[in-house]
C-alpha cells in the first residue's frame, strides 16, 4: 500500500511538470532576408522603457524562445544592426511570427486572442500612416506658391490625424478586457501632443482584471507621474553620481532659477544647444541660476570629455551612464532629449520642455 502512494506520488508530479512545461510560451519567428548568424533580442516594457530579457542567434532566417511569463505585457523582437522592431505580447502559448526584415511594422501575429486584436489595431494604424504619408511626400513637391494646393494639402492631412484620434479612441472604448488597449494607451502616451488627462479617461473605461494588471497599473504609474511633474509641482528629489565622482543631490542645489537639462554627448540637438545654456549660465550665474545636468550617456569618457568640450565645467553633472535606463530620466518621464525642467528657488517646476531662444527668454526674465 505505501508503495503504491509512493507511485501515485510520482506520477502526479510527472503530469504536474508535464503541465507546466505545456503552459510555457514557444515563440517562433520567421523573418526573410535576416542575414545569417544575426542576433535576435526579446526584450520586455517596463514603464516607457525596453529591458532585454533573452537573446539567440538566428538560423536559417528563424528564431525560437521558449520559457514561461507570469503575467500579460507587451515584448519586442529587434534585430543586432537593424533599427525598430516587432511590438507584441507574449503569452504561454505558442506564438508564431512573420515579417520581412525590410518591413518589420508589416509583421503577422499569431497565437492568441491578444495578438489577433494588436493585428486589427495595427493594420488600421498603418493604413492611416501610409495616407499621411502620401499627404507628405505631395506636400514636399508643391510649389511653394501654390497657397491654395497647400491649404488643401493641410486639411487632408489633418483629417487623417483626425480619423487616427478616431481610431485610437474607438478602439479602446470597444476592447475594454484586451490588454491590446493598453498597447494603444502606451503608444499614445508617448506622443508628447497627447492629452493625457484624456488618457485617463480611457484608461478607467477599460475592465478592472485589465486596469489592475502588471501592464494596467505600469501605465497608472505612468499617468500619475506625470501628473506630478505638471507647472506647479514640486520636482522629485535624486541623488546621482556627478562628473567628478562625486554625487549630486538635486535638494541641495540652492539656486534661485535651477534649469534641469536631460542631454547626453551623442545627441546631435543636445550638443547644439550647450553652447547657448553655457553663455546664459556665465551671464546669470552670479544672480542665482544653477544648472544641473542629466545625461543619458553610457561611456564616462565620452560624457566628460563632452562637458569640458562645451565648456559645460562649471556646473552640475550627473549619471548613472545607463542609456534609456538612466533612473532619473524614467523619474521624470523624459522620452526624447533635449528636455529640459526649470525650477524656482523652492524646486516647484515653473516651466517644462523649453528649448534654445525661448529657453533662454523664459530663464532671463525671471532674474529681471
Amino acid at each position: 500500500m505505501y508503495k503504491k502512494h509512493i507511485y501515485l506520488s510520482l506520477l502526479l508530479l510527472s503530469l504536474w511538470a508535464c503541465k507546466n512545461q505545456a503552459e510555457g510560451y514557444r515563440l517562433n519567428a520567421q523573418i526573410d532576408a535576416l542575414p545569417a548568424d544575426t542576433k535576435v533580442y526579446l526584450s520586455r516594457l517596463e514603464g516607457l522603457n525596453l529591458a532585454t530579457v533573452d537573446s539567440a542567434i538566428a538560423v536559417n532566417q528563424a528564431v525560437r524562445f521558449e520559457g514561461v511569463v507570469q503575467d500579460t505585457t507587451i515584448y519586442f523582437l529587434s534585430f543586432e544592426n537593424t533599427g525598430g522592431g516587432i511590438p507584441f505580447f507574449l503569452e504561454n502559448t505558442d506564438i508564431q511570427i512573420k515579417a520581412h526584415l525590410d518591413s518589420l511594422y508589416n509583421a503577422t501575429i499569431t497565437g492568441s486572442q491578444t495578438n489577433t486584436d494588436l493585428m486589427t489595431y495595427r493594420n488600421a494604424s498603418n493604413e492611416l500612416n501610409q495616407k499621411g504619408s502620401q499627404i507628405f511626400q505631395q506636400a514636399r513637391n508643391l510649389d511653394p506658391a501654390d497657397t491654395i494646393q497647400a491649404k488643401a494639402m493641410q486639411d487632408a492631412f489633418e483629417k487623417v490625424q483626425e480619423e487616427a484620434d478616431a481610431l485610437n479612441n474607438d478602439f479602446v472604448k470597444t476592447h475594454p478586457n484586451s490588454y491590446a488597449s493598453l498597447f494603444v494607451l502606451f503608444d499614445m502616451f508617448s506622443f508628447e501632443t497627447e492629452d493625457k488627462f484624456k488618457l485617463s479617461e480611457l484608461y478607467y473605461s477599460l475592465n478592472d482584471n485589465i486596469q489592475q494588471s502588471l501592464l494596467g497599473n505600469a501605465f497608472r504609474e505612468q499617468l500619475e507621474r506625470y501628473q506630478s511633474l505638471q507647472i506647479g509641482a514640486v520636482a522629485p528629489d535624486f541623488i546621482g553620481p556627478s562628473a567628478d565622482g562625486g554625487a549630486v543631490k538635486l535638494s541641495q542645489v540652492k539656486g534661485a532659477v535651477t534649469v534641469l537639462d536631460f542631454w547626453a554627448s551623442w545627441c546631435v540637438p543636445c550638443r547644439a544647444e550647450n553652447p547657448r545654456l553655457a553663455k546664459m549660465y556665465d551671464d546669470l550665474k552670479d544672480k542665482g541660476l544653477e544648472i544641473v545636468s542629466v545625461s543619458l550617456d553610457r561611456d564616462g569618457a565620452d560624457w566628460r570629455e563632452a562637458i569640458k568640450k562645451d565648456g559645460m565645467t562649471q556646473w552640475h553633472h550627473v549619471s548613472n551612464l545607463m542609456f534609456w535606463e538612466e533612473p532619473i530620466a524614467r523619474e521624470y518621464n523624459v522620452l526624447a532629449i533635449p528636455q529640459t525642467f526649470v525650477l524656482d528657488e523652492n524646486l516647484t517646476i515653473i516651466a517644462s520642455d523649453l528649448r534654445g531662444e525661448v529657453l533662454e527668454e523664459f530663464v532671463r526674465a525671471r532674474f529681471q
